[in-house]
């Protein structure tokens, strides 16, 4: 089973703060893997290969940012998960 918990993290750049959606890169990763919405950001929509180690996570998705999904998916992931755990 999976723990996941809330907490938005701040970071600050150059006089701004922004407000990331993730709190770890576990989160990522579990919320990457369980989201519909998730596709696959590498060149020609590469599948992932997990016996070379490469793990699903929205850090991969081409609707993530950087710093959020684009799509707004990742909050709604991140619950529903929360909820079923």
């Amino acid at each position: 089973m999976v723990q996941i918990h809330f907490r938005k993290t701040c970071r600050q750049e150059q006089d701004d703060t922004f407000m990331m959606d993730y709190d770890n890169d576990g989160q990522l990763t579990v919320v990457g893997q369980s989201c519909r919405k998730f596709t696959s950001g590498k060149p020609d929509g590469r599948k992932y290969n997990r016996a070379a180690g490469e793990d699903i996570s929205c850090s991969g998705c081409s609707h993530w940012n950087g710093e959020a999904c684009i799509k707004n998916s990742f909050d709604n992931v991140l619950t529903r998960l929360d909820s079923e755990g």
